[in-house]
């Protein structure tokens, strides 16, 4: 048995191999082979529960959504559950074929041992499609609350703009250099002033009231 690895085998793989330098790894191959596939799919079993894990952590932070960060979490996380099913989709014919057959795997015991890791195959290739489904949702969710936010966002913004477009104006109308009312009136800048926080704090309150703020 050749394999690369990019990071360490698992402390269980070890167990299972007695001598690395002795070229005969294991006097039962088949137990072997048994273990090393359910070691295998448990790393898959493990990594869903990871996966579901960071999902859980996401939808404690779908209330505070007003960026892409979590379009882009979910998006990796699809990304790396399409590669799991790939992989769970296409052991599951293997091990039944393996266990149908008849030169390997026969003895009752390796049969309980074959069924064991099949069991684990189906829990990792479950747990993946059910993610992947709540993934699907969570996408849904989360971008109608980037586009919800968004608009409080723009609705707020518009608000505020429309209560200083009232000083703007009516201090441009005053500024003209033409004759204007109240001209000569010693109270006319802070008339106009007062008039002007009126309309302001009018144009706020009927925004208010209808849930622009």
């Amino acid at each position: 048995m050749v394999t690369v690895a990019t990071a360490p085998l698992p402390p269980e793989l070890h167990q299972a191999i007695p001598n690395w330098n002795d070229r005969d790894l294991h006097s039962k191959p088949e137990e072997f082979a048994l273990h090393v596939m359910w070691c295998v799919l448990s790393g898959y079993v493990t990594a869903m529960n990871r996966i579901n894990a960071e999902v859980d952590e996401l939808q404690r932070e779908l209330g505070n959504a007003p960026r892409n960060k979590q379009l882009y979490q979910i998006m990796a996380m699809q990304k790396s559950l399409i590669y799991f099913e790939s992989v769970l989709n296409n052991t599951m014919p293997i091990l039944k074929d393996l266990r149908k057959g008849e030169r390997f795997f026969t003895t009752a015991s390796y049969d309980r041992a074959l069924q064991n890791v099949m069991v684990e195959a189906h829990q990792a290739s479950t747990m993946a499609g059910v993610t992947e489904r709540v993934l699907e949702q969570y996408n849904t969710t989360v971008s109608s609350i980037v586009s919800n936010n968004l608009n409080i966002i723009m609705k707020v913004l518009t608000s505020i703009t429309i209560i200083l477009t009232i000083p703007t104006v009516i201090g441009g109308l005053w500024g003209m250099n033409v004759p204007v009312p109240f001209a000569h009136q010693y109270w006319a800048f802070w008339g106009i002033i007062a008039a002007t926080a009126l309309l302001c704090g009018i144009s706020s309150y009927i925004l208010w009231k209808h849930d622009y703020f």
